[in-house]
């Protein structure tokens, strides 16, 4: 049982939820859902005699239409489940789910440059480092909020990108592995050893958490929102993030972008030749 405590122009109210029968619930649609895509297997494969030929027919039938995860009713069973994780836990499971699909984005935006375009990079995280001081330097010194913060961090990040970006662009292989580490770990030393901006290795105390308040009313009593607790409001947060990123990053791959970025990394002289501007296109995967 998960329960809120909602104060309200003096009035306490406590909001309780029942997780085990919605758990039941939750297996029940996940068991349906899987027996209805074996099924869908099964009545789709052409009635044959011997059983190797139905054991060919069906893996013919596997690889055309795709493995059983990528039906849409499993993915968005998966989602459900995300998005009914948070009732069923504890702050420390939260928590560490929080960090699980922060490390899913950056895996993410690393897939993009590592696996489309081919490019080596060993620094990458730097520019998760420069996005994440950007908030809390902006945050604390400015008070300003989470949402004005990030197209200030995501526009750093692009600038760090073509900093380290265009003097690589004709670096392949080991030895972009090499200077990407490098700035990596200039990154690292500047932001531990600058102790006036950045606190070293103690980090910057005092950041305000991304909140949002939503005003409702309930018999004529606004209320904040019980969702919005710290936790819950993080993981949310971050799934809603991870899932735009999953999104974009899926839409990428089959674009006019995505296919240049394969070309450059399955041969980039060929693309070249054929007209592919190599340069920008790196630079713009950074």
């Amino acid at each position: 049982m998960v329960g809120w405590q909602i104060q309200a122009e003096g009035a306490r109210y406590t909001v309780e939820l029942y997780t085990r029968p919605l758990l039941i619930l939750m297996v029940l649609i996940t068991l349906f859902l899987i027996l209805r895509a074996l099924w869908q297997l099964v009545t789709r494969t052409p009635p044959v005699q011997k059983f190797s030929t139905r054991l060919q027919t069906a893996q013919m039938w596997i690889s055309e239409k795709g493995n059983l995860f990528q039906h849409r009713s499993l993915w968005g069973l998966l989602l459900l489940l995300l998005i009914l994780f948070p009732l069923g836990t504890n702050p420390y499971f939260l928590d560490t789910a929080i960090n699980v699909l922060l490390y899913i984005t950056l895996a993410l935006g690393l897939n993009v440059v590592v696996g489309m375009a081919g490019l080596l990079d060993l620094g990458y995280v730097a520019f998760y480092a420069v996005g994440a001081y950007t908030y809390a330097l902006f945050n604390v010194n400015f008070h300003l909020p989470f949402w004005f913060v990030i197209p200030i961090g995501a526009l750093l990040g692009a600038i760090c990108g073509v900093i380290i970006g265009y003097p690589t662009l004709r670096m392949r292989g080991d030895y972009l592995a090499i200077v990407t580490l490098g700035f990596g770990e200039i990154i690292r030393i500047v932001l531990n050893n600058w102790d006036s901006v950045t606190g070293g290795p103690n980090g910057i105390l005092g950041i305000r958490d991304p909140t949002v308040v939503l005003r409702q009313t309930l018999g004529g009593f606004p209320f904040q929102n019980p969702l919005m607790v710290k936790y819950m409001y993080q993981y949310y947060l971050i799934l809603l993030i991870a899932v735009a990123t999953l999104i974009f990053a899926y839409r990428i791959r089959d674009s006019r972008i995505g296919w240049a970025w394969v070309a450059i990394r399955e041969d980039e002289l060929a693309a070249e030749a054929m007209g592919v501007n190599t340069a920008r296109l790196k630079l713009l995967a950074y």
